[in-house]
């Protein structure tokens, strides 16, 4: 019975009961509804959506229309849920709702978006998204929870990702609670808007409207509803209400209720607590009997508790609370009241900070980190004790502790705000704690080398020692201060170091780098490479950081360059080049040569590089090139090059048969009878032959050359071709019978050089024969032939017909025999031919 009493259905039944009993003893109120819909646009962009309006009409007691009224609306949204879920949330309300106030209740917040937006301030009519043409409520983002009406206060927890478990058994559940106010027009009207997005289904809405003036107001709450956007039949008119009930005054006096201290428990308990307000009467109050003030203690979700002894009060649970003190409402007067918040504290056992005694190294302006038990939930406060060196400050922006100085120990204070434990929602508070703090010459970790010349540097440890580390290209020049320091020299600087006393040393590498202790200047000597090794000490005269000395190993490196050279010449299969070997820079800003050294006067840096065939022992010298920063590289390291750029040197032609074949010589033809065999000889003194070639330049008959189309290639694969030593080569060829002409020759040797431009010829036209000339004739008129006679019956003309095909003028020295018989007497006759070529005639000699 008691869970049904104090559960929410109980209440809602005393709440009707209590409706019933004021509409049954107090005025009567008569209204009649009246609603509209109205067309607007409910955000920009969107599509048309009807807005419902309810009309509102106010008569005062002695029922004439007033305006000035001061009409207050309330908007309770619902939307319904699962039924299962429904069941499960109410039981776990009536739950909590049915254990003691004093010892069950937890903490809980309210979440304001609960309230419309609660915190912002919104003037704007209530009719937003439609034109307004009449009087409307606005819309109030926060209210007095004492102005009398009775606001709907949810019981739980609610936020948009969590709504409120304020579960109704019909209705769902609370998503939205609205508060308006206004004041009727001349005529008594006013007009209230209900948003559109909750006129739907799903949705339920609670009406509650109360109208009032300065000494009258209507008897109770007008209240209705609309489900899933269906409107009543009696909101379809204009709700007439009546200020029919005498407004109670409020009292004059002021209620006094001094501070209430908050409380921590101890051993679960709390100290009686001593509640002593009173009422102290205005001057026309005098022999008004004020009723006895009450008190009442209400929890986080907004449930009373009646306080009947305020001389002992204990509380068994930690929590905020408000504790009410409570002028009660007597025939003539409304209830007046005065709270103060209680906050209701266990006491937390633990230390604040585990570790009381903390020694640090200086790191100027870094955050000193207490290591805080992590059971403290709440933030952490600090406050300086006692700091005689100055060694340590608050920042009081960030709340931290920051080191300063190297000093004595300094005495620091810890609180920490009350925190809120999840588990069980009881709040928590711990007593302040001190401890010590001791800040020691730091460490001068900051202190680098700064050499800016050199790049970015690595950085590793070695032998305990930081060692910053560069690279520096071997020649690089001083852009920015060679003219004063010397091209090869640089300025060694520090940073970081917090002395006024910085000093240099040369450790290692005197024989790459010189080092001026003094001035801090390095130079680098010319033609050396490898690592230098300097060091730099600071010392801090003020003892807030120990000395410090760090180490820069200087790498001096020829940088590859071997992307940026070029080279002119290309070895042939048998690894020779029959030109002279190039080599050039890339770009054109740049030099090249084979010394390292930037000393002008003992090294030429030129535009290119030339190895030539007598050039052999450079062998494995190195190329360099030169960039216009000074800067020099290796980009080539010279290998063996065989290089042949002569010609082959061409011997002779010459003749194995020439005494025993040839017959005869005349101008310019060399006679022969047989076949003839020649041998070509070539020979070259560096890269060796490689082939002979030659070809037949022929004569015809006209005397017209024609040279010879076909080239003959002798090689070693060939019988024909011989090498006597490495430089010689002979190539043995045989000329044919029937030939008349030149042989031409040339050489190649192994590089790839040849004189076929200037080949050797024969000096003489060479005419090998071994067919004689072949004869015929014919008679005019033809003879009769008789065995081997011929007969004539008169004279006859002989024609002599000779074939041969080298034919010479002087071929036209031959004879002719004719033997005859005439009579039966034998005869001989010889000719001799005479006249030109083109006729020729017999001479009988």
């Amino acid at each position: 019975m008691k869970s049904f009493i104090l559960g929410k259905r109980g209440k809602r039944l005393i709440a009707l009961c209590l409706v019933i009993l004021q509409v049954l003893f107090q005025f009567p109120v008569e209204w009649k509804a009246e609603g509209s819909q109205v067309e607007g646009s409910q955000a920009e962009g969107s599509q048309e959506e009807k807005v419902t309006k309810l009309d509102f009409s106010f008569v005062d007691h002695n029922s004439e229309r007033a305006g000035s009224i001061k009409v207050e609306v309330e908007l309770v949204v619902y939307k319904k849920i699962d039924a299962k879920k429904t069941e499960e949330t109410e039981e776990t309300d009536e739950n909590v709702l049915s254990s003691s106030v004093m010892d069950k209740d937890k903490e809980e917040k309210v979440s304001a978006s609960f309230f419309e937006d609660e915190g912002k301030e919104k003037t704007s009519s209530s009719t937003s998204g439609i034109e307004q043409d009449g009087n409307y409520t606005k819309k109030q983002v926060n209210w007095d929870e004492s102005d009398g009406f009775p606001h709907y206060y949810p019981s739980s927890n609610y936020s948009e990702d969590k709504p409120s478990n304020q579960i109704h058994p019909t209705y769902g559940i609370v998503q939205k609670v609205l508060f308006y106010t206004g004041q009727t027009n001349q005529d008594g009207e006013i007009s209230q808007e209900i948003p559109a997005e909750y006129m739907t289904t799903n949705y339920t809405i609670e009406i509650r409207v109360r109208g009032s003036n300065e000494s009258y107001e209507t008897s109770g709450l007008y209240e209705e509803r609309i489900t899933d956007g269906n409107l009543p039949d009696d909101l379809y008119r204009t709700i007439e209400l009546e200020l029919n009930q005498k407004k109670k005054q409020q009292w004059q006096g002021n209620l006094v209720f001094p501070p209430v201290n908050d409380v921590i428990l101890k051993e679960g308990k709390s100290s009686p607590i001593l509640l002593e307000a009173y009422y102290q009467k205005a001057s026309e109050e005098e022999g008004v009997t004020v009723p006895q003030i009450e008190y009442y203690l209400k929890n986080s979700r907004g449930d009373r508790t009646r306080i009947y002894d305020p001389t002992a009060f204990p509380v068994g649970t930690s929590g905020r609370f408000t504790i009410i003190a409570r002028v009660p409402e007597d025939a003539n007067h409304a209830a007046l009241e005065a709270d103060w918040s209680l906050v209701v504290k266990k006491l937390f056992n633990g230390e604040i900070i585990t570790k009381k005694i903390i020694t640090k190294q200086l790191e100027k302006g870094e955050e000193i980190q207490p290591e805080i038990n992590e059971m403290f939930k709440g933030k952490v406060h600090y406050s300086i004790i006692s700091n005689i060196s100055h060694s340590i400050a608050l920042d009081e922006a960030k709340g931290t502790i920051k080191m300063i100085q190297a000093g004595q120990t300094a005495t620091v204070e810890a609180r920490v705000d009350d925190w809120i434990d999840e588990g069980d929602g009881s709040i928590y508070t711990v007593k302040p704690e001190k401890f010590d703090i001791t800040i020691t010459p730091g460490n001068q970790n900051q202190f680098s080398f700064s050499l800016k010349d050199f790049g970015q540097p690595s950085e590793e440890e070695r032998g305990g020692n930081k060692v910053f580390r560069y690279t520096v290209h071997y020649g690089k020049e001083n852009q920015e201060r060679g003219w004063t320091l010397g091209k090869h020299s640089f300025r060694v600087s520090t940073r970081g170091a917090t002395g006024t006393s910085v000093s240099y040393k040369l450790e290692s590498g005197g024989d790459i780098a010189d080092l001026n202790a003094q001035t801090g200047v390095l130079t680098f000597k010319n033609s050396k490479v490898g690592p230098v090794l300097i060091s730099a000490t600071s010392v801090d005269s003020t003892g807030n950081y120990n000395p410090k000395t760090i180490y820069a190993e200087i790498n001096v490196v020829y940088p590859d360059f071997s992307n940026f050279i070029d080279k002119q010449g290309k070895a042939n299969d048998k690894g020779w080049y029959n030109t002279n070997i190039i080599f050039s820079p890339k770009s054109k800003n740049d030099s090249i040569s084979d010394s390292d050294s930037w000393d002008d006067t003992k090294n030429k840096w030129k535009k290119s590089f030339s190895i030539e065939e007598k050039d052999g022992a450079l062998e494995g010298r190195e190329l360099f090139i030169k960039k216009p920063n000074g800067e020099i590289g290796k980009a080539y390291v010279l290998e063996k090059y065989n290089i042949d750029t002569t010609k082959p040197k061409l011997i002779s032609i010459s003749y194995r048969t020439d005494k025993e074949s040839r017959v005869k010589t005349l101008a310019g033809y060399d006679f022969y009878k047989d076949t003839l065999e020649v041998e070509l000889e070539a020979r070259d003194e560096r890269s060796g032959m490689a082939a002979i070639c030659y070809r037949f330049d022929l004569q015809d008959s006209d005397g017209i050359v024609h040279q010879g189309n076909t080239l003959y290639k002798l090689t070693d694969n060939d019988e024909r071709f011989s090498k006597p030593d490495d430089f010689r080569a002979i190539a043995k060829i045989k000329i044919d019978p029937q030939f008349r002409g030149k042989i031409v020759f040339f050489a190649i040797d192994n590089a790839d050089n040849t004189n076929e431009d200037q080949p050797l010829k024969t000096d003489k036209y060479l005419v090998v024969d071994t067919i004689k000339p072949k004869g015929s004739f014919d008679f005019q008129p033809k003879g009769k032939k008789v065995n081997d006679h011929f007969y004539f019956q008169d004279k006859a003309f002989l024609t002599l017909n000779v074939e041969e095909k080298n034919f010479f003028p002087e071929d036209q020295d031959f004879s002719l025999k004719v033997y005859s018989r005439r009579n039966g007497e034998d005869k001989e006759s010889s000719y001799r031919v005479q006249g030109n070529r083109e006729a020729l005639t017999l001479k009988k000699n």
